[in-house]
């Protein structure tokens, strides 16, 4: 029936407009074929609807009408008409439409004026009948009523089509109670969701308590949704998420046969918050299955994202919370190096299902009598929480009269000396409400706080150089129960193990055997948080800790976490969350490790503790290409520190040429340079703050073994003892023909740039701008620019030069162009212009041509005389050469 009314209402606006210019102006037409007849023209078609509304406050519907009486024809000596109650046009009415409505009892409406008269020679009644909607409303049970209002007249008939007037009554029981907020909603959401049903497709996405699925529905208005909850609820509100704010007519069965009304929510009676939608009945429905009339707001956003239901578990007044995950709260007691903290601050009101005259005082405490339950019920195995590490402040709470909720809250904490609780299991707190006027709510009556016990291992630091130990070899035969699980472990930071949750993303890694763990390397841009565990066999975990944002270093995407002391494990437990939803993923995993427990000497550098040099070999004699320079750490701290150092042990190279296939020979005697040797650890640090350096010294000339020399530092320490894996830096050292120094710094080309270049002459090939001589003028806003690239001039000089490096400066009148720097140089020199030896090509991919804006530079290992010099300049791309000159001793 709501249908029709709909419908009926629809059509009234379209009615209208074509009878308003419609008034039988040719009075000569007649009506069903027979002239003279009196009739009424006023409402949709002479019928009108009236909305009587049932609430718990009682029952509303108001209506009035007037409307005259007319005639078809103005060939009459006047027309008495009189309207009368007929109920008996009901059942003929039902009969031509269709429907099912009762006769509305006479003593409902009020007719006033009911005898009318049209003037002789008129169309129309000069006065009208009045009618009103009277009486008692609650008594009108019926869903739908009909009160026909009949013309009788004096001497002229009454039009069949036209003759009576109806009055239409649709009655609807609405539940619906007006809220201001979702403080106002009574009762607590259902659990077991997932096992509801629905008919449409989809449904599951209604019950899952995720707002990011969803169902569509086909129709702007009227789509009807059936809900079977599977068992009888006592339903005291609904919650729907939604895409456009729905208007929804909500019915209720307990059977799935017979519905029955609730209402429908109209704005100021529902509220809105985080898109969803709230409504509340007075009291509550009983009922297994929900039938939802369904219509949006936007004919583009036809869905629905979630459907709940607020509950109470009884019809007696009942006390309950609402907070946490069903009532669960929980927090952590962090054991730490530094003392015990714990993370415990909640909250909660209590609320009655009933509000009360008098009101409620609820009291909440400890009930350790519950624990023993929960652990069956939920699989957990918490110690119960003692009642002198508990603090309950405001335990007392009042709901005052005719309220809901309390006005205040329960604050729950810890307190104590807290280093006291162990139990890796965990403590839990069942705080029971109660009231002396209410029973306990058996759902919600009882809040549970559940605290996580963390021994915390995590060290702070605020570099990577603060880590102890050193990365883990052997890596690649790691596995972790995650898809891609090789890519943490490849080394590479390009591939991924891409997750699928934004948070508690948890992975287990086997390390495959024990390691004495220091601390952990993750590479990736996207970690909010990661929580560790340990384990030596994979089944009993101990907690590590969780970092916070101020206890970690980080070095690019990598995220340094270190521990006091080590973690003896081969399994690793992460519990990872992300920072966003579209950059959950980790690129490389790794941890520190140290291998014994006594303290330990070693060192981290290059690849693998290798360090690499040269001896070069050049036209103006043998030089060190051997720079290197290394931390010593330990991997326990000391109060009187270390004093560590590097000693040659030539008994090492075959052992180290058989596990790499190389063929290095000792270095003799003689030629090994090692300064700061040895080298201190502070007292308490780990690290030392100096550095051993070594070099080459000596005649070089005869070190020529083409296969390399090697020479093994071994590190050692009064009260430590030396890594195994690494306590030796090798430094491998390869003789090599060289013209350039290579990875040089300005300050180590020997010699100094020519000063006096005014004798010097320049030649070169065509250019686009400036002019040749302009590149040996001393200004570098002056210029040369050519067509494209290479750049290629000779210069003759005002005579013979030790050439030991050349300058060449971009122009610099732009700032832009003094970028364009060239990656390449070929050298040619001649004494007599004429025969010209190419000495070399310096390049920057090898690092013989080092960049240093706006300048490049080459370095020579010793010198070459020249009076002549080619350049042969090669650019990507270039704007001009502002300034050339060399080095020269």
């Amino acid at each position: 029936m709501k249908n029709i009314t709909k419908y009926i209402l629809a059509a009234a606006a379209a009615f209208s407009s074509l009878t308003a210019c419609q008034e039988f102006e040719d009075f000569d037409k007649t009506i069903d074929g027979t002239p003279g007849l009196v009739y009424v023209q006023t409402g949709t078609e002479n019928l009108y609807t009236i909305r009587v509304v049932h609430k718990p406050t009682g029952s509303t519907g108001e209506f009035f009408t007037e409307f005259p009486v007319r005639c078809n024809t103005t060939r009459h000596a006047g027309v008495k008409a009189t309207f009368v109650y007929d109920a008996s046009l009901v059942e003929s009415y039902n009969a031509e439409h269709k429907t099912s409505y009762a006769a509305l009892p006479a003593e409902y409406l009020t007719l006033e004026n009911t005898t009318l008269t049209v003037p002789e020679n008129a169309t129309a009644s000069a006065d009208s009948v009045k009618v009103t909607l009277t009486g008692n409303l609650s008594l009108l049970t019926e869903r739908n009523y009909l009160a026909p209002l009949r013309i009788k007249a004096e001497g002229i008939d009454a039009s069949e089509v036209m003759g009576a007037v109806y009055v239409a009554v649709a009655t609807e029981i609405n539940l619906i109670r007006a809220i201001e907020s979702t403080d106002d909603m009574v009762g607590f959401t259902a659990t077991g969701r997932s096992a509801w049903t629905a008919d449409c497709g989809n449904y599951a996405n209604l019950f899952d308590g995720s707002t990011s699925t969803s169902v569509d529905f086909p129709e702007q208005y009227g789509n009807v949704l059936n809900i079977d909850m599977k068992e009888p609820q006592l339903v005291t509100g609904l919650c729907l998420g939604y895409g456009s704010v729905p208007s929804v007519s909500i019915e209720y069965s307990a059977d799935g046969e017979t519905f029955s009304q609730a209402g429908t929510p109209v704005s100021g009676e529902y509220v809105t918050s985080g898109s969803r939608m709230y409504a509340a009945f007075y009291g509550h429905i009983e009922a297994r299955y929900l039938r939802l009339t369904i219509g949006f707001s936007s004919s583009w956003s036809k869905t629905l994202s979630e459907i709940d239901i607020y509950k109470i578990d009884s019809e007696d007044p009942t006390v309950y919370a609402v907070t946490g995950t069903e009532n669960l709260i929980t927090g952590k007691i962090t054991h730490r190096q530094t003392g015990s903290t714990s993370d415990v601050n909640a909250s909660f009101s209590a609320y009655a299902t009933v509000a009360s005259t008098s009101g409620y005082t609820v009291s909440v405490a400890a009930d350790n009598s519950l624990v023993a339950a929960y652990n069956t019920a939920h699989d957990t195995s918490y110690a119960a929480l003692s009642a002198e590490y508990l603090q309950l402040d405001n335990s007392t709470l009042t709901i005052a009269a005719g309220a809901y909720k309390s006005e205040g809250e329960v604050t729950v904490s810890l307190k104590g000396d807290l280093t006291r609780l162990g139990d890796l299991n965990g403590y839990l707190a069942p705080l029971k409400l109660s009231s002396s006027g209410a029973g306990t709510s058996a759902g919600r009556g009882v809040v549970y706080l559940a605290v996580k016990v963390e021994q915390n291992k995590i060290r702070p630091i605020t570099s990577v150089d603060d880590m102890v130990g050193f990365p883990a070899a052997g890596r690649t035969a790691w596995t972790a129960d995650c898809p891609d699980y090789a890519n943490l472990f490849d080394g590479s930071a390009s591939k991924r193990t891409n997750f699928t949750d934004q948070n508690d993303n948890v992975v287990t890694i086997d390390m495959k055997s024990t390691h004495m763990v220091t601390g952990i390397d993750l590479n990736s841009a996207g970690i909010s948080s990661v929580s560790f565990e340990y384990s030596t066999d994979g089944q009993t975990f101990l907690t590590a800790g969780t970092p916070a944002s101020n206890e970690y270093a980080t070095s690019g995407s990598d995220r340094y976490i270190a521990f006091y002391d080590y973690l003896e494990a081969r399994y690793l437990r992460l519990t990872i969350s992300f920072s966003s939803s579209w950059s959950k993923y980790i690129s490389e995993f790794n941890i520190y490790e140290i291998e014994s427990d006594e303290p330990t000497v070693y060192a981290m550098c290059g690849s693998d503790n290798v360090l690499t040099g040269a001896i070069a070999h050049t036209p103006g004699g043998s030089f060190n290409g051997l720079n290197a320079a290394f931390n010593v750490y330990c991997t326990v701290s000391s109060a009187s520190g270390y004093s560590v150092s590097a000693t040659a042990d030539n008994s090492l190279i075959a052992a180290y040429n058989s596990a790499n296939g190389t063929s290095y020979a000792a270095l003799p005697d003689g030629h090994l340079l090692l300064e700061n040797n040895p080298c201190a650890i502070g007292p308490n640090n780990n690290k030392s703050d100096g550095q051993i350096k070594a070099s080459l010294t000596g005649d070089l000339t005869g070190l020529t073994n083409a296969k390399g020399y090697l020479v093994p530092l071994k590190l050692s320490a009064q009260d430590a003892v030396t890594s195994s894996g690494r306590g030796v830096v090798y430094l491998v050292i390869i003789p090599a023909e060289e013209l350039f120094r290579k990875n040089f710094t300005v300050a180590d080309i020997t010699g100094a740039l020519v000063a006096d270049r005014s004798g010097w002459s320049i030649t070169g090939g065509d250019y686009h701008s400036g002019s040749w001589p302009e590149v040996i003028d001393d200004s570098t806003d002056t210029f040369m620019r050519p067509w494209g690239s290479p750049i290629m001039f000779t210069i003759t000089f005002d005579k013979e030069y030790e050439m030991t490096g050349l300058r060449i400066t971009a122009r610099t009148d732009n700032a832009s162009y003094q970028n364009y720097q060239p990656n390449a140089i070929t050298i040619e020199y001649s004494l007599n212009g004429e025969d010209y030896t190419e000495l070399g090509t310096a390049a920057s991919a090898d690092g013989s041509l080092v960049k240093n804006v706006p300048s490049s530079y080459v370095a020579l290992y010793g010198s070459q005389k020249m009076k002549y010099i080619r350049i042969t300049a090669s650019y990507g791309s270039n704007m001009g050469v502002g300034d050339f000159n060399i080095y020269a001793k």
